[in-house]
């Protein structure tokens, strides 16, 4: 008879531990993945202006980067927000995000969001690695980590004068001619 006791005590604390392990995951997903998702989808993309005034630039950036922390959410439009907001805090989460993203196929075709990844971390590094996440990855442990906010400025600065000047360099040639 004890014997029976015990083993319908034991599977009452399993079924109650069951029970709460599923409301835990549930809570940590709402607040995690669910409710950042559903506070970008709140900010209205049409000319990346706000629908309501507490989206700051701090907030949206703070939301894109728990929307891209995951494999699975909006990160479209996260990529998006963070192309306007997005800063040298943002720089870890978009490695870690192009790692979830379309690698190219043979023609070398990516989905938009992949190469709206891509884009923002070029704009914000001044570096340029392709799609490669491996080597993104291995430029901000080896490198990137290190670097202060200022110098991820002259960075940007300096891959933009070097474009301008790139770009400008054969009108300048066909002005001559």
């Amino acid at each position: 008879m004890k014997d029976k006791q015990v083993r319908r005590s034991y599977l009452f604390w399993l079924v109650i531990s069951a029970v709460f392990a599923v409301f835990l995951t549930g809570m940590w997903l709402y607040f995690n993945v669910w409710l950042p998702n559903r506070e970008l989808s709140d900010y209205s993309m049409i000319g990346l202006t706000t629908a309501n005034d507490d989206f700051s630039p701090p907030h949206l950036r703070d939301i894109c980067h728990r929307v891209i922390s995951f494999p699975f959410g909006n990160h479209h439009d996260a990529f998006l927000v963070l192309e306007q907001h997005g800063n040298h805090e943002s720089i870890p989460y978009l490695i870690w995000a192009l790692k979830w993203q379309q690698q190219p196929d043979a023609a070398g075709t990516v989905t938009c969001a992949t190469e709206h990844c891509v884009d923002i971390l070029q704009k914000l590094t001044g570096k340029d690695f392709s799609f490669v996440y491996e080597d993104w990855q291995s430029w901000w442990q080896n490198e990137g980590s290190r670097l202060s906010p200022q110098d991820f400025e002259k960075a940007v600065a300096d891959a933009a004068n070097a474009e301008n000047t790139v770009t400008a360099a054969p009108s300048e040639d066909a002005e001559k001619q």
